[in-house]
């Protein structure tokens, strides 16, 4: 506008057309390309050099925050970094430039290839009402990245600025504890899980894939035949999933990733109790067949 003016300093009527025009095939034509080609490189950094986060358990920073809680899983953000790093490394993949670190929840953005919520089903949520947290996770989701769900199913969350324990996301409970209808898992994503509070919703499980199930991201399970299940996916005809996993006589999906936009889901619904666990290995075999295929399922 300032080089317009200083060029014109007295434009004529059609001096004022030609520059209304010029601006409409600026926003019309060149904005477009210029975002689709910004969008296209960051796809390509995503997929040939890619980039994992995981959720340190703050908002903005330690300081004047309580730490999100880890809720049904024993492995800290600090043992998700040590372990990722070494079982990638020992793979074809240390010739690549593969960024691992810790970030905050406010900086989720689309850079990442894959974010991991090392909470299990509680996670750092900024406003407890209207979600502000949850929904900047589905926008990162949407735009095509990999968001990691490490057990539960987003059945509570933590207020990290003023509570120091984790509460339910939705305030509507049974008399035998919180429904699993009532998670942000189910109302949103439509995915209902495996669950009544009961001793057997941690069953040790005998877990297989068909040959539809390796098509996706190959063989993710190697010598593994048995895994803690604990709120793994309940297969309905509605819910649009990609099961990974599936328990050996069908009851459940310990593993599936669920679409959503351009990205996905990744649920877990095992028990993740050691670093040498059937579990983490099951989660680090798909994080590296993912990487080896580019972020791509097939």
């Amino acid at each position: 506008m300032g080089i317009v003016s200083i060029s014109f300093p007295t434009p004529s009527f059609y001096q004022y057309a030609a520059f209304f025009v010029v601006l409409l095939i600026f926003y019309n034509l060149i904005l477009p390309i210029i975002f689709n080609f910004t969008s296209f490189v960051i796809r390509g950094k995503r997929r040939f050099f890619p980039s994992i986060a995981i959720l340190n358990g703050n908002i903005h920073t330690p300081v004047g925050e309580f730490p999100c809680e880890r809720s049904w899983i024993s492995i800290t953000p600090g043992m998700w970094m040590h372990n990722l790093k070494n079982t990638l490394r020992s793979s074809l993949l240390r010739k690549m430039n593969l960024n691992i670190k810790f970030i905050s929840l406010k900086k989720i953005n689309e850079s990442y290839s894959m974010i991991i919520n090392p909470f299990g089903d509680n996670f750092p949520e900024e406003n407890t009402l209207l979600l502000t947290s949850f929904y900047k996770i589905c926008t990162y989701v949407k735009d095509g990245g990999f968001f990691v769900c490490t057990g539960g199913a987003f059945f509570a969350h933590q207020n990290t600025k003023s509570s120091e324990k984790a509460e339910p996301v939705i305030v509507k409970m049974k008399i035998t504890g919180q429904s699993l209808t009532d998670t942000l898992l189910f109302k949103e994503l439509g995915i209902l899980t495996s669950g009544d509070g009961s001793p057997n919703e941690k069953n040790k499980v005998e877990v297989w894939q068909e040959k539809e199930d390796r098509e996706y991201l190959g063989n993710i399970l190697n010598d593994i035949s048995f895994v803690k299940r604990f709120r793994a996916m309940v297969p309905t005809k509605s819910y649009d999933f990609i099961p990974l996993v599936r328990e050996k006589n069908g009851e459940t999906f310990p593993v599936v990733a669920i679409p959503y936009g351009s990205g996905f889901f990744l649920h877990f619904g095992m028990l993740i109790e050691s670093e040498d666990s059937n579990e983490f290995r099951v989660i680090a075999n798909v994080i590296d067949n993912l990487i080896k295929r580019k972020f791509k399922i097939f």
